[in-house]
């Protein structure tokens, strides 16, 4: 099908794209569904004051020559309930798949109206389509720590991800969290820390309770033997909690089941079986 002729805006320095010439696929968009009731406020701040940011959509094959790549929010509200016939589009063709996921979730970043979830699910799929941690950290301006605790958001019981959407918790009260030994251990610290905050306490995420006991600084065998038995379980970019280990704040136990846990994130994040992945790694702990 040949592309129709497109007229240019010299003020948005873009296209004005009929809306039915971009197809929109809500699985590509890091935020969750929503309903045009969520999006009335801002069709009347577009009917009030015009768009003041063009979507960005990119070429696609088939039928519908482009596909929405960012301003999933503000093409609802144009189309469905201002009935624009044609929106301000910037058409992107120099990036690829994992480059195009990378936009839309740095623009959600960016006006700061991502909750937790969103931004794991989000992270997710970058991972899945073979962004590293590493790079998806330095693409976006966050710290790689950052990414790491969006991914054990995946691995945490649902009644704790909907606690951590809720009350905001943020990247010190999921850490807690997911030091905690057993999904119940999650979930009653997960309530105790919403409690507190709730009531105001500032640094509610201790009200979880979490202990360490204290021993003496790891020898060098001893770091040299736990990181040969780390890698060797598959785990890359990092070890979660190491730090902590060496300094003889937790046990080879807990680091361990840390190192179990995180294997099972990057595999659930590749999609893959993370049972599996455990279990593999509990063999081999088993032979050594």
């Amino acid at each position: 099908m040949r592309k129709p002729k497109l007229e240019r805006l010299t003020d948005y320095d873009t296209f004005a794209i009929p809306v039915e010439q971009i197809f929109v696929d809500a699985g590509f968009n890091c935020r969750d569904e929503f309903s045009l009731r969520e999006v009335g406020p801002l069709a009347k701040s577009i009917e009030q004051h015009g768009l003041q940011f063009p979507v960005i959509v990119a070429p696609r094959k088939g039928p519908i020559p482009y596909r929405l790549v960012c301003g999933f929010r503000r093409l609802a509200a144009c189309s469905d309930i201002l009935k624009m016939p044609a929106v301000p589009a910037s058409v992107r063709t120099d990036l690829t798949e994992a480059q195009l996921r990378i936009l839309n979730f740095a623009e959600n970043l960016e006006r700061d109206d991502l909750n937790v979830m969103e931004e794991a699910k989000a992270v997710a799929k970058l991972v899945r389509h073979g962004e590293s941690i590493r790079s998806v950290a330095a693409q976006i301006n966050r710290e790689q720590r950052w990414i790491r605790v969006r991914l054990r958001m995946l691995q945490l019981p649902k009644p704790v991800q909907d606690l951590a959407v809720s009350c905001r918790f943020g990247e010190t009260a999921l850490e807690v969290l997911w030091q905690q030994k057993t999904p119940d251990a999650q979930i009653k610290a997960a309530e105790s820390m919403a409690a507190a905050k709730r009531k105001g306490i500032k640094e509610f995420h201790q009200a979880a309770g979490v202990k360490h006991s204290f021993a003496a600084r790891r020898t060098k065998k001893a770091v040299r033997d736990m990181t040969a038995k780390i890698l060797s379980a598959g785990l890359e970019g990092g070890m979660p909690r190491f730090g902590a280990w060496f300094m003889g704040e937790i046990s080879d136990d807990e680091l361990w089941l840390d190192v179990l846990k995180e294997l099972a994130v990057h595999r659930l994040a590749k999609g893959q079986n993370a049972d599996k992945q455990t279990e593999d790694a509990g063999e081999s702990d088993s032979r050594n």
